[in-house]
């Protein structure tokens, strides 16, 4: 998967505007996996057999993954969330000391260089607005 860039905010509508979502997409999302979560809980009480959970549990997590892509704004903001910005390129050509697989950076220079250098689109979002960025 390689180390992926993202935003250090988690304000909803920051997300929804970096991903290029309506706002109320983060609300819809998370009422989708809130319901999956619930019968997921449901499916744990009342399955008797490890196999038989492990089996509606995959059903379960198809049936999730469908309703999220079935919505081409729910599958964009999921997939922001997941994969953020996309794999990151040599950090080092910016600090030679930043570690390649984990890290953070706020100060607003390196940050606005960290984001030239992977091509990002704020999307009118300013730099104080996503507090830096972090990579995992």
């Amino acid at each position: 998967m390689g180390t992926r860039l993202y935003p250090n905010t988690n304000d909803p509508r920051v997300l929804e505007r970096l991903a290029g979502v309506p706002e109320g997409t983060h609300e819809k999302l998370a009422t989708l996996r809130e319901k999956y979560a619930e019968l997921a809980r449901e499916a744990q009480a009342n399955c008797t057999t490890a196999e038989e959970l492990a089996r509606v549990e995959y059903d379960l997590d198809s049936q999730e993954f469908e309703a999220i892509s079935a919505d081409r704004n729910t599958f964009a903001y999921d997939s922001f969330i997941i994969f953020g910005w996309g794999r990151i390129k040599n950090l080092r050509l910016i600090d030679r000391d930043y570690d390649l697989v984990v890290g953070n950076e706020s100060q607003p220079d390196k940050v606005e260089a960290i984001l030239k250098m992977q091509r990002v689109d704020l999307k009118g979002v300013t730099l104080a607005e996503i507090g830096g960025v972090h990579w995992s």
